[in-house]
């Protein structure tokens, strides 16, 4: 009963829990870099605002935009296939 009923059903929101769980973990690196941890935080930091550096703001910020993304339409996109009704 447990596999064929309830890790069906719940497999679905759990993908969506985890595509949740992966853009939080990508917004926190980003700001742990900023606080001195290193990471694309620290690159758009250092280089970008410190130095006056727009370009390298930009990019950093679009490299974040498009991991984020990628990760939500594909964590989406799985979901919907596995929640197939």
């Amino acid at each position: 009963m447990i596999l064929t009923v309830l890790v069906p059903e719940a497999l679905g929101p759990l993908i969506l829990g985890l595509t949740f769980v992966l853009v939080a973990l990508v917004d926190f690196s980003a700001v742990a870099g900023t606080v001195g941890g290193g990471g694309v935080g620290n690159l758009a930091i250092t280089y970008g605002y410190q130095r006056f550096d727009t370009t390298v703001m930009v990019v950093t910020v679009a490299i974040l935009i498009v991991l984020v993304q990628i990760a939500q339409l594909l964590g989406n996109w799985l979901a919907r296939q596995v929640l197939r009704r």
